[in-house]
């Protein structure tokens, strides 16, 4: 657990306290949100009052003394928490120990009661922390050295110390096998945080000994004001930890408004040739993307699940070197000559293609990680090339496309100022400290996935837009700042000063009174500032001469640049997407509540679904558990889904303890799982669920895109490639698509109405389901340990859709016959697919010749996106055309094998909205088509309610 002893540079007392904190906090290798270095400077303004000399001189001597025998560490023990710490009486043992500090697990069916308490000065029945003490030698952070009589909880004792500060309400804990050391802080409903040093440590390093005292001493528990207590310093730290959370999304949306601003800059002085044939969606999602990875690499980096300390990776690939690297650079030869070369872009787009394709080297060896995050033809403009130049349905090439664009034949350029920025922003955020923001350093080893995803979901509000005339970027309220032509500028301004200052704060474009807005007005640019400002303007003197008046009230990016939107320039702006999704974010907390309280009944037999004591549940067998299937059908960024992999792994682990692997298709798996070593089990189990449990749909693209990359960091593994999740996490509307293969056998939603009459009873479709179930149960099965299982789901998921593809486009026309004509009078959805029929029998004729059934799919399908496209909103920046998500067709194992055809459990926070708004963003169509065809929710039911 501890590692190799790390060795710091001496300090004096009190030269530089903050420093001396930094030092502390790396010698004790802090998990989770734990105490910050700007928390502990604001209570220790001078440092860690060093531990009295005569306290110092008998802990050196005792830790000397020191022999393999456990009595004299007891006695160590001891005197640590009695008279180092001067807890004294207040610390108790045996029948001292009240009872509310002993609390069951009852799902684990264990007792957990701490060796030793804290107790308060004021309430001896209050207890302050709890002490658990293990034997000599026990890893504290690995489940498999822990053996308990009639205890078959795979949980280490760090765990099981969160679990009683979770169940007794007594957030803090020591743990210990009086070598090593664990502080634990874990209140309910928060994630968890804790801190490990080895006792020998104690001896040798005095900020480590002063930070012992200091935190862990009598008086920070009873001799300071209510808001210096230990706990309240944690709490605090939560909050601080949401501090940058919050920072570190606004710096992720800065850094994608300046990729999007430096791609745009490119395309416009090369005449429109970067983006040729390139959507302001795909610029905007390639954007996210880039961020993505980026932010992936930094969290496996710092996790060391890449080879961060090779030599060739550190000089060659590595996020954190390349960022140490250009602030070299930035300091040798000046911003302005970062400006003028991309060579830190190739290098990412290297980087990037490495871990997807791996490398094979004599000083390195990397395995192809695979996915779609890295997949370098996902967004191939950023090369410089395009896409194959195919048709394509639901991602199935459909034949050569005529007028076929080529791009620049060379990388977008990206200069390496925009790239030191980006990573300057991801790797330090401002955060609140008192009345002002302080810098601090993003450790993305402490950072939950969660929050990585909270970070991410603030994009779903943003999309990318084309601008054709000269426009500006002005100050505003964060996350939504106006960009403003400069027209409207000047027509506003022809009325005087005052007047634009007046429309600009009535408008609240500007977040600013007028008052305020005059006095940015009248400022003038100079020096460095001038400089920048034609570099924003290209350089040129036209363009820089209409935006100067307008100086003082234009933001800057990340790079200091002044926001000019240049004609034919692509640019971020906060759209309504999000909001009239209904989405919202959900907290770890909520989506552990959520998973825990719907997958008990399904991991446990008997269990809450039918026994009232949990003491008698029993858990199921490992195969059990992984021929579960549960579905997110609103998946955001993945917070549901990551917990419900989380809940099932630790369920999975516990079974394979108790039950051993068992037989039947994943025995082999299991056994694997059963030898691991036990800091590799939790990772193994992960892969599993993964692999083999959880599936989710989102509308939104991005989103879908955002849940991959939670499971991902959740389940990564070095020297293993990516889960394989192209097929579990779809994208789709989940209330828009056919339920039941009969609904495409009879071209009706409602089969009953069509039953028997012009519907398609032919074999051939049976066959091809049949085979469709085969392919899926064969991806759905197999476990991604070598690249060569990705390479073959890949396969297996691309035959698949391949096989269903024309089922697909003739699934649209169904649904979109319905929602066309729903609420209307005149029409049916019988007499609009009627008009199709023979097309649709062309289509799925297999002995026609290819060139007639692609020529009536493409048809159908251009057909079929109309009527999905009936009474849209306007299109706005960062929308999408209705997607149907036709569930037995998307995920064939669930929904046409089996017994139980669906999923064992449907999990998530559905989109709310209020039930006129419906119409309002969706289309009254839509909500035709919702109350017509779903049932259940009428009047003005709330989106939520129709799922």
């Amino acid at each position: 657990m501890a590692g190799p002893r790390k060795v710091l540079q001496a300090r004096g007392p009190q030269a530089n306290p903050k420093a001396a904190i930094q030092d502390w906090l790396t010698l004790v290798d802090p998990d989770g949100a734990f105490l910050t270095t700007t928390e502990l400077a604001a209570v220790f303004p001078h440092g860690f009052e060093p531990m009295p000399a005569d306290h110092r001189t008998e802990l050196r001597a005792r830790i000397a003394d020191l022999n393999d025998g456990a009595a004299d560490r007891v006695e160590l023990r001891t005197w640590l928490l009695e008279t180092a710490l001067d807890w004294g009486d207040q610390l108790v043992g045996g029948q001292a120990i009240p009872a509310t500090a002993s609390v069951r697990a009852p799902e684990h069916g264990v007792q957990l009661r701490p060796d030793l308490v804290l107790l308060d000065v004021d309430d001896t029945n209050k207890t302050r922390l709890g002490v658990f003490v293990w034997p000599l030698g026990t890893r504290l952070d690995r489940r498999a050295d822990v053996t308990v009589s009639g205890d078959t909880w795979p949980a280490s004792p760090i765990q099981r110390a969160e679990t009683w500060c979770r169940e007794s309400g007594i957030p803090l804990a020591l743990v210990t096998d009086d070598d090593q050391w664990s502080l634990v802080w874990a209140p309910r409903g928060a994630p968890a945080a804790s801190c490990r040093w080895r006792v020998g440590d104690l001896a040798d390093e005095r900020i480590l000994q002063s930070g012992f005292v200091a935190l862990l001493g009598a008086r920070r528990f009873f001799a300071v004001a209510d808001d210096e207590t230990l706990e309240k310093l944690f709490e605090r730290a939560a909050n601080a930890e949401a501090e940058v959370t919050k920072g570190l999304g606004t710096s992720v949306r800065r850094s994608v408004e300046l990729l999007v601003a430096a791609i745009s800059r490119d395309d416009v002085a090369s005449s429109g040739a970067v983006l040729d044939g390139v959507a302001s969606t795909e610029v905007y999602e390639s954007a996210v993307t880039v961020l993505m990875r980026l932010v992936f690499l930094l969290f496996a980096e710092e996790r060391r699940l890449l080879p961060a300390e090779d030599p060739l990776w550190a000089e060659s690939y590595s996020v954190l070197t390349l960022r140490d690297d250009l602030r070299t650079s930035s300091v040798r030869d000046g911003e302005d000559a970062l400006e003028r070369r991309s060579t830190a872009w190739h290098r990412l787009l290297a980087t990037f293609r490495a871990v997807h394709g791996g490398v094979n080297h004599d000083r390195l060896t990397l395995p192809a990680y695979g996915g779609s995050l890295f997949n370098p033809d996902r967004f191939p403009f950023l090369e410089g090339r395009r896409a194959p130049d195919h048709l394509t349905v639901n991602d199935v090439d459909l034949g050569p496309a005529p007028d076929a664009v080529t791009g620049p034949e060379r990388p977008v350029a990206i200069d390496d100022r925009t790239v030191l920025a980006i990573l300057d922003a991801l790797l330090t955020v401002e955060v609140k400290s008192g009345r002002t923001k302080v810098a601090q350093r993003v450790s993305y080893k402490a950072l939950d996935v969660e929050q990585i995803g909270h970070c991410y979901e603030g994009l779903l509000d943003h999309g990318c837009a084309p601008v054709d005339v000269l426009a500006v970027g002005l100050f505003g309220p964060e996350g939504n700042e106006p960009e403003i032509t400069i027209t409207d500028l000047e027509a506003h301004l022809a009325d005087g000063p005052d007047a634009m200052c007046e429309w600009l704060s009535d408008k609240t474009l500007c977040n600013k009174k007028s008052s305020a807005l005059e006095q940015l007005l009248v400022t003038e640019p100079s020096g460095v500032d001038l400089a920048r400002l034609r570099v924003a303007c290209g350089h040129d003197d036209d363009t820089v001469a209409r935006v100067l008046p307008f100086w003082g009230l234009i933001r800057a990016d990340l790079r200091g640049l002044p926001v000019v939107l240049l004609p034919g320039s692509q640019f971020v702006t906060q759209t309504s997407t999000r909001r009239n999704m209904g989405a919202q974010y959900t907290t770890k907390a909520l989506a552990e509540e959520v998973v825990q309280y719907a997958l008990e009944p399904l991991v446990y037999e008997p269990g809450p679904q039918n026994e009232a004591d949990p003491t008698k549940w029993k858990l199921r067998t490992p195969g059990e558990i992984l021929g579960l299937r549960v579905c997110d059908p609103a998946v955001g960024s993945g917070a549901i889904l990551t917990a419900a992999g989380r809940y099932l792994a630790d369920r999975l682990v516990e079974s394979v303890v108790e039950y051993g692997p068992g037989v039947g298709p994943f025995a082999g798996r299991l056994a694997d799982l059963a030898q691991a070593l036990p800091e590799e089990q939790v990772i193994l189990a992960r892969r599993e669920i993964v692999d083999h449990c959880l599936y989710g749909v989102d509308k939104n693209p991005v989103a879908a895109e955002m849940a991959k990359l939670s499971l991902w960091l959740t389940t990564m593994a070095r020297e293993r490639p990516f889960t394989f999740l192209d097929h579990a996490i779809q994208v789709g509307d989940a209330l828009l698509g056919i339920t039941d293969m009969e609904q495409l056998r009879w071209l009706h939603l409602d089969p009953s109405e069509r039953m028997g009459t012009r519907g398609f009873e032919s074999v051939a479709i049976d066959l091809r389901l049949k085979e469709a179930v085969e392919l899926a149960r064969r991806l759905q099965e197999l476990s991604v340990i070598t690249v060569r299982d990705a390479t073959e789901k890949q396969r297996l998921h691309d035959e698949l859709r391949g096989n269903l593809a024309d089922l697909s486009v003739v699934a649209d026309a169904v649904v979109g016959a319905a929602l066309s004509t729903a609420g209307r009078v005149g029409i049916s959805m019988e007499q609009r697919l009627d008009t199709q029929l023979d097309r649709i029998r062309a289509a799925l004729d297999l002995d026609r010749p290819s060139i007639e059934r692609v020529a009536a799919l493409n048809t159908l399908y251009g057909v079929s996106t109309g009527w999905l496209r009936a009474d849209l909103p306007d299109e706005e920046p960062n929308s999408w055309d209705r997607q149907c998500l036709h569930w037995p067709l998307a995920f064939p194992e669930v929904f046409l094998e089996g017994d139980l055809r669906g999923f064992h459990a449907v999990v998530g926070n559905p989109p709310f909205l209020g039930g006129k708004r419906i119409s309002t963003v969706n289309g009254s169509a839509y909500e035709a088509f919702l109350k017509t065809q779903l049932g259940g929710a009428k009047g003005a039911a709330d989106l939520s309610a129709h799922f």
